[in-house]
């Protein structure tokens, strides 16, 4: 009889194990919005999709059919594979790009590339009629007021080709700075000016972390450039830039994208054999004791929830939220869920450092007016408007804030 006690016992334990809660009405929500944003249209998305088009061919008609045979492979493409293969548009056919090799593309967000590009004025006029197609198509691009991902969700998804869109806003800023060096500073800084409201548009309506980011560089690239343009030539002249707004801040849809692709992740796992080794064999009833894919989903909600939370904030709050660290997560363990709680607390990146970008612009934003203004309004520091939180050289200024500015969003250049 204790033996049939003791196997009744385990039994039930096991049983009680395999129980799973129902997903939460914010993690159905999300991915409804993920569904719905899959079955939507958007030209830009289409477009940028097909941007790389040989220069005869229709951006647009490559772009559809690019996508339509993408999703095609995405829909039979199992959740271990390793790429998502498909029907791409040729290589060899592709606009030719810049060559890498060129200094001339470097990244301005590295100290000593402004002063590589200006070295290299020779080479503005030549690059310009080499690519001005691309410089076209990114023109057209920013041009668009709307953009959603009408891929899924996924680690392995196939990204647009940014990197037109990278080289076309390089040679975006040589053509200001060739039409500056020709006697129309306040021209140059003009259209400058203008590309950045385009930009933010598009920051605004990013709904994916890699759109947002990439528009937060390129407009500093603007920035750059018409902080120097309006130095060298003594063009000091008031320009509308304001600091970001709610909606250019908000990390809420590419967080809920980002949630997207856990999602599919934890529920691939559920009783899945290889859940702790690819080829392994694990039993599901085993697999479903520890790990339960909705309550890991529910309880990842809180960390989203919490870096969308985040970019609400006014920018002197912002320095004083921080997140749970991996340490303070593992005390937050959940025996009855043990693997997801593990998984949530390992599989977490540093978002919060994206998150600081966006703010980190608002600081480059402050830059650019002080030295528009031949440096005669007081220098203020968004994070910490009380204090002298900056550091100066001869060739720069930075602020301080808190988290590491890899992108050089809080320096900018006083002197090249």
């Amino acid at each position: 009889m204790k033996y049939i006690l003791i196997i009744l016992v385990i039994v039930i334990t096991l049983g009680f194990l395999q129980i799973d809660e129902d997903k939460s009405s914010t993690a159905k929500e999300w991915t409804t919005k993920l569904e719905n944003d899959r079955a939507s249209k958007s030209e830009a998305f289409i477009y940028l999709n097909g941007i790389m088009a040989a220069e005869n061919e229709d951006v647009m008609e490559v772009g559809e059919n690019r996508f339509s045979a993408y999703k095609k492979a995405e829909e039979v493409t199992e959740p271990y594979d390793d790429e998502i293969v498909f029907d791409d548009y040729p290589n060899d056919k592709m606009l030719p790009k810049p060559h890498e090799d060129n200094e001339i593309y470097c990244k301005l967000w590295e100290s000593d590339c402004l002063g590589i590009i200006i070295k290299n004025s020779s080479k503005w006029e030549s690059e310009l009629n080499d690519h001005s197609v691309i410089l076209a198509r990114y023109r057209k691009f920013i041009s668009f007021s709307e953009f959603t991902t009408l891929s899924r969700p996924s680690a392995i998804e196939v990204i647009p080709s940014y990197k037109y869109i990278g080289y076309g806003n390089k040679l975006a800023l040589l053509e200001s700075l060739f039409l500056a060096e020709r006697g129309s500073p306040r021209d140059a800084m003009a259209s400058l000016s203008g590309d950045v409201n385009k930009l933010r548009k598009q920051l605004a309506v990013a709904d994916n972390l890699i759109h947002k980011m990439v528009f937060v560089n390129l407009i500093a690239n603007n920035l750059d450039v018409i902080a120097y343009i309006g130095n060298k030539y003594e063009s000091y002249q008031k320009l509308n830039i304001s600091y970001l707004t709610l909606d250019e801040l908000s990390i809420a849809e590419p967080m809920i994208r980002e949630f997207g692709m856990m999602n599919d992740l934890y529920t691939s796992l559920d009783g899945n054999p290889e859940i702790f080794e690819i080829g392994g064999n694990m039993p599901s009833w085993f697999v479903r004791a520890v790990f339960k894919p909705n309550m890991t989903i529910n309880e990842s909600i809180f960390l989203y929830e919490r870096l969308i939370y985040m970019a609400t904030l006014s920018q002197d709050v912002f320095p004083t939220l921080k997140l749970p660290d991996a340490e303070e997560m593992k005390k937050e363990i959940n025996y009855l869920n043990y693997v997801g709680s593990v998984l949530n607390s390992i599989a977490f990146p540093n978002y919060h450092e994206y998150v600081a970008r966006l703010y980190d612009l608002n600081c480059k934003i402050s830059l650019v007016r002080y030295v528009l203004s031949d440096k005669k309004t007081p220098l203020e520091n968004p994070y910490y408007p009380n204090s002298k939180s900056y550091e100066a050289s001869e060739t720069e200024i930075c602020f301080n804030g808190p988290y590491d500015d890899t992108r050089r969003l809080r320096c900018i250049s006083t002197k090249v």
